[in-house]
């Protein structure tokens, strides 16, 4: 059956997403948000547009703790129904929109890892390999 929305899933990046990062990531984690197929409207979409998704990318925070979290830095990304992995929750905390994996991603899945940022109202970046926005 396929990943319908509302499932996590494993996508393949985006060729600018892997050029971007250069993590050696091939593919990210999701949440599956929209599909084509599902729309009111599908009978007037071209059939190469019927099976495009829509997917919000999660990251984890905490390497190895298998929570995932919206991801405000990426982008949303539009991968094929047929590239869609379902990956199994074990649990949703809606208080904070935290979704702890049950299963295993792909050997060249996973979360981007981000540097930590610090707001401050200064020039001067810290020195602890931290960087500033003004």
């Amino acid at each position: 059956e396929p990943p319908g929305v509302g499932d996590v899933v494993q996508y393949p990046l985006p060729e600018v997403v892997k050029a971007d990062l250069q993590d050696g990531r091939e593919f990210g984690v999701g949440l599956l948000v929209a599909r084509n197929m599902d729309r009111g409207d599908v009978k007037t979409l071209p059939a190469d547009k019927l099976t495009l998704c829509e997917v919000e990318p999660l990251w984890e925070e905490i390497p190895g703790s298998n929570k995932w979290q919206p991801d405000e830095l990426a982008s949303k990304v539009f991968p094929r129904l047929e590239d869609l992995e379902s990956v199994p929750i074990a649990s949703f905390d809606r208080r904070y929109d935290i979704w702890e994996l049950a299963g295993e991603l792909s050997p060249r899945g996973g979360s981007p890892q981000y540097e930590d940022f610090v707001i401050t109202d200064d020039d001067t970046e810290s020195e602890s390999n931290e960087f500033v926005f003004m």
